[in-house]
């Protein structure tokens, strides 16, 4: 079962998750102001891209505002666990 989502950036270098932040599962409508989901997939199982400017966007929403590497790959990727 989905808990949250959660926001993940990649260091394209090394491939490696460098940061991460849980987005809790009633703050989804939120997050789909940022995020579309597929059709296929409303609940937003699947990983999706998020540009950089939409996650400082998201951040300051969510009162997480801070600055984080531009190089960074985002994207907003299911959490199922705890």
């Amino acid at each position: 079962m989905l808990k949250h989502h959660c926001i993940v950036g990649y260091d394209p270098e090394s491939e490696r998750s460098e940061y991460s932040l849980k987005i809790q599962q009633s703050k989804t409508d939120l997050l789909k102001r940022f995020v579309t989901f597929e059709s296929d997939d409303p609940e937003g199982y699947d990983c999706y891209k998020v540009e950089y400017s939409d996650i400082v966007k998201l951040l300051d929403l969510l009162g997480h505002a801070q600055k984080l590497p531009e190089t960074f790959d985002y994207s907003v990727e299911p959490w199922t666990r705890e």
